[in-house]
C-alpha cells in the first residue's frame, strides 16, 4: 500500500527537476505548466501504477516535443544568424571557422545543421551566392572580370574563372 504514495512522491520529484532543467533553456511558460498545480492534482488522484505510468508516459511526451520546439527555434535561429553574417560578409575571405564563432556554436556542429536545413554546405551556399553576385556585376557594371573577383570574395581571378565556368557554363 506504501507503494503507490512512494511512486507518486518520486514522479513528483522527477517533474520538478524537470522543470527546473526547462527553465534552465530559458523556456519558462513551458516550465511552469509542465507540472502545474492541477497536474500535481492529476498525479495525486491516480490511484494504480498503471495509471501513474500512462500520466507519466504522456506528460515525458510533451516536454519532449517543447524541447524538440526549443531546439529547433534555436537551431533556426543559429542558421539564420549565419546566414546573415555570410550576407553581409561574402566579399571578404570568410570561412566556416569564422561564421561559426560568430554565431558561437562548433564548425562542425554548424557544418551539420547548415546541411540538414540548407540541404547544401557551407562552401556550396558561399559559392552560389558569390556567384550570383558576380554575375548582376558582370551585366550591370563596366567592371573586369578580374575586379569582380576580388568584389566577390575571390582572390584568385583564375580560380574564380574556373568556379564560374562551373556553376554557370559561361567564361
Amino acid at each position: 500500500e506504501e507503494e503507490i504514495p512512494r511512486l507518486r512522491s518520486q514522479i513528483s520529484e522527477l517533474m520538478v527537476v524537470i522543470s527546473r532543467v526547462l527553465y534552465e533553456f530559458e523556456d519558462e511558460n513551458t516550465a511552469l505548466y509542465t507540472f502545474d498545480l492541477s497536474e500535481r492534482e492529476k498525479l495525486y488522484e491516480l490511484s494504480s501504477q498503471q495509471e501513474i505510468m500512462n500520466w507519466s508516459i504522456s506528460r515525458i511526451k510533451l516536454i519532449v516535443e517543447t524541447i524538440d520546439d526549443i531546439k529547433k527555434k534555436h537551431e533556426d535561429s543559429i542558421i539564420a544568424r549565419a546566414i546573415e553574417f555570410i550576407k553581409e560578409n561574402y566579399t571578404k575571405d570568410i570561412n566556416l571557422a569564422d561564421v561559426a564563432k560568430h554565431v558561437a556554436v562548433s564548425p562542425y556542429y554548424l557544418s551539420k545543421l547548415f546541411k540538414s536545413e540548407r540541404s547544401q554546405n557551407f562552401i556550396e551556399y558561399l559559392t552560389d551566392l558569390r556567384i550570383e553576385a558576380a554575375k548582376k556585376m558582370l551585366i550591370d557594371s563596366e567592371m573586369s572580370a578580374k575586379e569582380v573577383c576580388f568584389a566577390v570574395g575571390y582572390s584568385d581571378p583564375s580560380y574564380f574563372s574556373k568556379v564560374f565556368r562551373k556553376i554557370t557554363g559561361l567564361t
